[in-house]
């Protein structure tokens, strides 16, 4: 049986600089959850509280962002970081 990683190298301060620049902003509600929403598609990503800009991403994480940047947002995976492309 293949072992599943619990966290991966990309930290949530990697993932919030790229939500960022896709111009979502930050709607976070303090010791509850930390939440970006991008306003003109009404698109939000929600977070564990627990992550911190240093904390490393969960591989559930990053696969939800990546699933919908590319189907719901029609990002394009060569314009995202390297640690994103699927």
């Amino acid at each position: 049986m293949k072992e599943v990683a619990s966290s991966t190298d990309v930290t949530y301060g990697q993932v919030v600089a790229v939500l960022e620049e896709l111009g979502f902003t930050d709607v976070s509600v303090p010791e509850s959850h930390k939440a970006f929403r991008h306003s003109d598609t009404d698109t939000i990503f929600a977070f564990s509280d627990r992550y911190s800009d240093d904390s490393k991403v969960t591989p559930t994480d990053l696969a939800s962002l990546r699933k919908h940047l590319v189907e719901k947002r029609g990002v394009a995976e060569h314009e995202m970081p390297k640690w994103l492309q699927g």
